[in-house]
């Protein structure tokens, strides 16, 4: 190991304790350096929730015969404000869910907070769906072993009567009389979130690990005034920060490097598919490989995935 002073300080360093910029793409090294955490078995059950890094690994834990969650629901949740309220509907903690009106819709109705692409021909056979939902999520949430959360966007709607946040933007039907709140999350904001949805996890499963990751997936368009990357570029740095901090202060919590592994690559392209947005499947497996290597207690093997395909 090398020692060296700089020339203001009397303070030695040492070189190689340091991970240097030069040193990930210097002789084809592009692994990852993490701190490995042997959270993950074959006995263990995984929760995700979040976007569509959460529908991703729930299927790669099927696949391998990890018990996972996500089918139970198959609702994606893209902030961090809609992902703590579904923490609050399993643990009883959201009064304002019933205060929300039930949508009326051309073909039916449909759940504020639910698939906006399924419609119910009645208000009862609504609330049995969403009843099933929210119990799905209470069981999936008391029970899990590892609870995988994936933070994707910072522009949401908002309920101006309830206060509620919506997964997404709401039913086109609908607009008008909602009349939803558009607004977008600050770090504070989602760090607050972040504590919250801690808390609840503690105070209700309290042996379960917590893993959060940040989607790489830009935004599909923006709601503001601004050109489309900037707010892309605005919605991740704030994203990031927050996980970044959320973390710093919760040293029991994990971070999955998805977001990295695509944004930092030695060639994103080898990930991007042509419209710059989405990744290719060859690349969701290695991503989702490179989770089960980081996270595994050598019980569950690692997948076996092409990676010829990677720039060195």
């Amino acid at each position: 190991m090398k020692e060296f002073k700089t020339p203001r300080y009397s303070v030695p360093w040492y070189v190689d304790d340091f991970h240097a910029w030069k040193d990930v793409y210097s002789n084809g090294k592009t692994e990852f350096k993490f701190n490995s955490k042997p959270i993950l078995n074959k006995n263990s059950s995984v929760a995700t929730i979040g976007s569509c890094f959460a529908q991703e690994l729930a299927a790669a834990m099927d696949s391998i015969g990890i018990k996972s969650s996500f089918q139970l629901t198959n609702l994606l949740h893209y902030n961090t404000t809609s992902i703590k309220q579904q923490f609050q509907l399993a643990f009883d903690q959201w009064p304002e869910y019933s205060d929300e009106n039930i949508w009326k819709v051309s073909d039916g109705y449909v759940h504020p907070f639910n698939d906006y692409y399924t419609t119910y021909p009645s208000v009862a056979e609504l609330s049995k769906s969403a009843e099933r939902i929210a119990n799905s999520y209470k069981h999936t949430f008391m029970t899990a072993d590892i609870i995988v959360i994936t933070l994707g966007l910072i522009e949401c709607w908002r309920s101006p009567v309830t206060g509620n946040v919506f997964r997404s933007i709401p039913h086109p039907e609908v607009m008008d009389t909602v009349e939803p709140e558009f607004f977008r999350l600050t770090t504070a904001q989602m760090m607050a979130d972040l504590c919250d949805i801690y808390r609840m996890i503690k105070d209700n499963n309290p042996s379960a690990e917590i893993v959060i990751t940040t989607s790489p997936i830009p935004l599909h368009n923006t709601f503001t005034n601004t050109d489309v990357r900037i707010a892309n570029s605005e919605s991740k740095s704030r994203i990031r920060a927050a996980v970044s901090e959320f973390i710093e202060t919760h040293p029991d919590v994990n971070y999955m490097y998805s977001y990295e592994l695509v944004m930092d690559a030695k060639n994103k392209f080898d990930y991007w598919k042509e419209d710059n947005r989405h990744i290719h499947r060859h690349a969701v497996d290695y991503i989702m490989s490179q989770f089960i290597h980081q996270y595994s207690d050598g019980s569950v093997k690692t997948p076996q995935v092409d990676t010829s395909w990677i720039t060195k």
